[in-house]
């Protein structure tokens, strides 16, 4: 009984294929089709370089931009559950926001600080870190 053998040789720039009639009783095979398919690699010739380098880097900065966001969001909804700011996107946090946390930390070595003045500072301080 004859069994169809199909192989692959996956390579970085090639994919090679065939395709063997065995017949295990008799111990021949015959190889009915084969071939390859060359294609360039993923590099440019000049700089030896990924071609794809540059929309990787630009995902990469996409999606940090996007979880840094998250990380804010999700921060002031943190801090608002506990008191510590106003509710987000709401009148009084915008107002918060536009006020100068450097002044906020300033006084608060001459006074003590109301929850949302410190959930601010506190909020300054983590958004960079």
């Amino acid at each position: 009984m004859k069994e169809t053998i199909w192989g692959l040789d996956l390579g970085t720039t090639s994919i090679g294929f065939a395709v063997v009639e065995n017949d295990p009783q008799e111990n021949i095979g015959e190889i009915k089709k084969m071939g390859v398919r060359i294609f360039p690699e993923g590099v440019t010739e000049k700089e030896l370089e990924p071609r794809n380098r540059r929309r990787r880097e630009k995902r990469l900065m996409r999606r940090q931009l996007r979880r840094r966001k998250l990380r804010r969001v999700e921060l002031t909804k943190r801090m608002a559950e506990v008191g510590l700011l106003p509710k987000f996107e709401s009148i009084e946090w915008k107002e918060l926001m536009n006020t100068d946390p450097y002044l906020i930390r300033s006084d608060a070595f001459e006074r003590k600080l109301e929850e949302f003045e410190l959930g601010r500072a506190l909020y300054h301080l983590i958004q960079r870190r």
